[in-house]
């Protein structure tokens, strides 16, 4: 009896010591691969600067990055964080979790935007080699705020952004579906004064609700080297059922986009719009749209509602063209660049 328990014992301590050293060789491969990352980004002229460690033994990887400092001068953006997580099982170490507690200060030219959440979260999972292509992920955000240097401020009581391979494309490369699913946005305040006095008073505080989905087609797989070379320009664009609704405001649209290399989109978006006239309203109060071309838009979409609704809604095609959009006939003016 006392051999076969010294025996049991001994294998015990054979495989635990040999788990620790997995351990020890896993954790310290992943700190200098984090650190080592760092050193490349300031190689090619970032600042890039964090101290980085690694615990969670025995069953985990967790990396904090205290006093993250990320900035590419090149591209223009900024990134400040207290502190940043990963959290990684030592043996499924291609499958992160990530959380940035703390406020994040976001820098782009003219801006800088704090941020701020009770949880911002985010797990994702990649094909387990050094490019870190990403198969899926999904980012949770709940109570964020949004705090710009400014004077405004935003925020969203519950969102998420989920992205995934797609499946439905498997004949196209790099092809990846995306649902973006905001609960209770708050606009800043400009948005709200954009709108005009009368439309302002009829909207409540916050956004009821923005789904946005989509499939989305790369020039390139999604992974380390893409984020690294701010490559991640799509060439074709798949809108599906998607909603957006702020109080009497609803906009629904779907369609398809091609998208060149500059980054000029050619196709058509099918939209349905509720209360078109107070969106028209708007829009010229914004100044999206032109005062003396108000008039003739008017008599334009309200004979294009009549046609394909009951004079309130609005159904319609917004077409991308030769670098402009149109409504229907109604040219808008040049197209956004992706």
């Amino acid at each position: 009896m006392g051999r076969w328990f010294g025996i049991i014992m001994g294998a015990l301590l054979l495989a635990f010591a040999a788990w620790s050293g997995w351990w020890y060789v896993g954790s310290t491969a992943q700190q200098e691969a984090v650190t080592g990352w760092l050193a490349d980004r300031r190689a090619d002229g970032w600042q890039a600067e964090a101290d980085v460690s690694v615990a969670g033994f025995p069953n985990r990887f967790d990396m904090t990055a205290e006093g993250l400092r990320l900035s590419d001068p090149e591209a223009g953006w900024a990134w400040a964080a207290p502190t940043f997580r990963t959290y990684m099982l030592s043996y499924q170490p291609h499958k992160v979790i990530a959380e940035w507690p703390g406020v994040h200060r976001i820098a782009v030219p003219g801006e800088t935007v704090e941020v701020e959440a009770r949880q911002l979260r985010a797990s994702a999972a990649f094909v387990p080699d050094t490019r870190l292509e990403l198969t899926r992920g999904i980012l949770e955000m709940h109570d964020l705020e949004l705090r710009s240097g400014l004077g405004w401020t935003a925020g969203i009581t519950d969102g998420q952004l989920s992205v995934r391979a797609s499946e439905e494309e498997r004949g196209r490369e790099n092809a990846y579906d995306g649902v973006l699913d905001v609960k209770g946005l708050l606009p800043p305040d400009a948005w709200r004064a954009a709108l005009g006095k009368r439309l302002a008073k009829e909207l409540p505080e916050r956004m009821e609700e923005a789904k946005i989905v989509a499939t989305a087609v790369f020039r390139r797989p999604l992974d380390r080297l893409a984020v690294e070379a701010g490559s991640l320009r799509p060439e074709t664009v798949w809108l599906r059922p998607s909603v957006v609704t702020w109080g009497p405001l609803s906009i629904r649209g779907s369609g398809r986009l091609e998208v060149d290399a500059a980054g000029v989109p050619e196709g058509t978006i099918d939209l349905a719009v509720s209360n078109w006239k107070r969106v028209l309203e708007a829009a010229v109060a914004a100044g999206a749209v032109p005062q003396d071309l108000a008039g003739a838009l008017e008599a334009g979409l309200r004979l294009m509602s009549n046609l394909t609704s009951d004079g309130k809604g609005l159904e319609a095609p917004l077409r991308f063209a030769g670098g402009d959009m149109f409504l229907g006939p109604i040219p808008l003016g040049p197209a956004p660049r992706f």
